[in-house]
């Protein structure tokens, strides 16, 4: 790393502990903005059920109050009006943890042996709700008209799901806060969830995940980790719709894009937690497609974003909650830089064969054991990262810094490292004993450079190499890489025109640990 590069992430990461530090403990008003949260109000229905929807921001969900996850399905008449804003869906079809559904935990001694115990399994098929589900935004619907062509029509408003407006409910700065707790039958576990949204340009890009674990049994739990995963798999992107992406510029393998991947956080020296995913080349198809310039409509980037999950809080141990308190954390929580203690990646069900998380999971059996394996880090340990300068734990080689031109058949990973993959966050191991309380706080999101960006980095791109032009600047002429990392191989076949695309989308990077 040049010193170029250190003066630059040290300054980033100031501001990253600032913006952090107002996000957490500040209470003043985001400078909202409004004409992002009305336009999100343009969309028909997508869905009539009471359970809340996070959509007042750029990356839509779902929280379902049972603790799991519920298919969304999005369409012509909603996500996808919002290309321009660059939104995405989470369509919540599998176990991911996008806004706290199926939060996991696991204990090395249950009757014996290790088990993990999920919200939706075999021993709570519907879920257990100990307090229901509240959903509070401090701006109500707006009544509109649309006048188009002579003709007045009023559209059906935003469906937040059942939703009460109420800023004084909002916690701190957030536009939409969801709050519910979930049980744990077997082990007599509790976690509160609660889910926090923002319109402001700034921070309308993600989402807060903040979880507080409550042992109600009359059991100390040994071994305890709390496992959190995110895979872009079940993401569906606003832009690219209309128009369609030509099939000359769609990926190979059913159109699904390999991933890189790669965990901030590992290294003693490392400020933050953070892990995320972007796409490399296709190396099924000649030349350097990273970023998928779409060749049909002037060379627009289309897949240039990063998808990441990163923690802000992770309790360094156990602590009896303090009766009342003013301060945003509870005095006798403290935490700890060295969670998440494993940070990995892998295709759980492909390549580990371990099962979905739902009705048919058996949380004490061998389904149970397996998990326990993985989310501890023994099952994943040959690929950990190792040295003086590493972090306790297992955390995983980055993917995108093993030299190779493609990801794609890696220890757990597919031999296309498509979507199907998911980044994983693991905390623990605790001894929980009765009365104890766990804090997690983690964070959601989509970055990377902006759509217009994008869309001029694309086009200079595609002018350049089709008229042997010279329009396309270097961000970072001083860096061989840019912001990718030391072994970071460009796709086979790259030209000089390429690697200067592809440094831009590398710029990206500073936009996901600003976020």
């Amino acid at each position: 790393m040049t010193s170029r590069d250190i003066i630059r992430r040290q300054t980033i990461n100031k501001k990253i502990g600032e913006k952090m530090n107002k996000i957490i403990n500040s209470h003043r008003m985001n400078i909202i903005r409004v004409t992002l949260f009305i336009a999100l109000f343009f969309a028909n229905s997508i869905y009539s059920q009471s359970d809340p929807y996070i959509r007042v921001n750029r990356l839509w969900g779902g929280v379902s109050s049972d603790g799991g996850n519920k298919g969304i399905t999005y369409g012509s008449s909603n996500l996808n009006l919002f290309a321009d804003y660059g939104a995405f869906g989470a369509r919540f079809q599998g176990g991911e943890s996008y806004f706290g559904g199926f939060v996991a935990i696991g204990t090395d001694n249950w009757n014996g042996k290790p088990a993990m115990f999920s919200p939706i399994a075999k021993d709570q098929q519907a879920g257990n709700i100990v307090t229901p589900i509240v959903n509070y935004t401090r701006y109500a619907n707006p009544n509109y008209t649309v006048i188009s062509q002579g003709k007045t029509t009023t559209p059906s408003k935003n469906d937040l799901g059942s939703v009460t407006v109420d800023p004084s409910k909002c916690i701190g700065t957030s536009d939409q806060t969801v709050v519910v707790t979930n049980g744990y039958v077997t082990p007599n576990l509790q976690v509160q969830r609660k889910v926090l949204a923002w319109t402001q340009q700034y921070h309308d890009n993600y989402s807060i995940i903040d979880l507080t674990f409550t042992n109600k049994s009359s059991k100390t739990l040994t071994g305890v980790y709390i496992f959190l995963h995110d895979g872009e798999y079940q993401f569906q992107r606003a832009d690219g719709t209309n128009p369609s992406v030509a099939a000359v510029d769609q990926y190979s393998n059913n159109n699904a894009p390999r991933k890189w991947f790669h965990y901030y956080g590992a290294k003693k020296t490392d400020s933050l937690r953070v892990y995320y995913n972007y796409s490399s080349d296709d190396p099924e198809v000649a030349g350097d497609r990273m970023g998928q310039p779409l060749t049909q409509q002037y060379g627009r980037l289309l897949d240039y974003t990063y998808s990441f999950m990163a923690t802000i809080h992770a309790s360094e141990k156990p602590y009896t909650p303090t009766a009342s308190y003013t301060t945003p954390i509870d005095p006798n929580d403290k935490d700890d830089m060295d969670q998440p203690k494993v940070t990995t990646v892998a295709n759980m069900q492909n390549n580990l064969n371990l099962p979905l998380l739902g009705k048919t999971y058996d949380p004490v059996g061998s389904d149970g054991a397996s998990y326990y394996n993985y989310i501890s880090g023994l099952t994943l340990q040959s690929e950990d990262l190792t040295g003086a300068d590493i972090r306790p734990g297992h955390h995983r080689k980055d993917i995108d810094d093993l030299g190779k031109n493609a990801p794609g058949g890696e220890n757990g990973i597919g031999a296309q490292a498509n979507t199907f993959e998911s980044m994983m966050m693991s905390y623990g191991p605790y001894t929980f004993a009765p009365g104890q309380q766990i804090r997690i706080v983690k964070v959601t999101g989509i970055a990377g450079i902006s759509r217009e960006k994008a869309i001029e980095v694309g086009k200079k791109w595609y002018n350049d190499s089709k008229f042997g032009t010279n329009t396309l600047d270097d961000p970072m002429p001083n860096s061989p890489k840019g912001s990718f990392p030391t072994n970071f191989a460009f796709p086979t076949g790259t030209t000089t025109n390429d690697i200067k695309k592809d440094k831009w989308i590398s710029t990206g990077i500073d936009s996901v640990l600003l976020s």
